[in-house]
């Protein structure tokens, strides 16, 4: 994985977004490196039939599951209780990633508001997610 996000490190400027999304571009990347590291090695011995029956599956289980729909139930309702301001401005930044000069351009609001909005919006969330 390290050597995925270096790759993409380096080769940021040939992402075009008109070919895609961002993560379909990683993902390329990362399936790419996977296949590399694949053929370097070569074919391995196959895994020990009881040594794979005793991994327990990381995936979460269905009480997992439920535990995080709940919390994520309740942090898009505390967002709901957010002012507008606030609620776009986190919105921008935590889920489509953008930074704080680009959510400021978006909004059309002042950079130092942004910031503000998004430290109190925080704060706000922490409080509500504590109730």
């Amino acid at each position: 994985m390290q050597d995925s996000f270096i790759l993409a490190w380096r080769h940021a400027r040939t992402f075009d977004s008109r070919r895609g999304t961002a993560m379909a571009w990683l993902a390329r990347i990362v399936r790419n490196q996977c296949f590399d590291v694949m053929r370097k090695r070569g074919r391995e011995a196959p895994l020990d039939d009881t040594l794979m029956q005793s991994w327990e599956d990381p995936a979460p289980g269905p009480a997992d599951l439920t535990a995080l729909s709940r919390d994520a139930r309740r942090l898009r309702d505390c967002l709901e209780e957010l002012d507008q301001g606030p609620r776009k401005s986190m919105i921008l930044a935590y889920y489509e990633g953008l930074t704080f000069a680009e959510v400021s351009g978006r909004l059309g609001a002042p950079l130092g508001t942004v910031k503000s909005w998004i430290r109190r919006g925080l704060i706000q969330l922490r409080d509500c997610m504590e109730r």
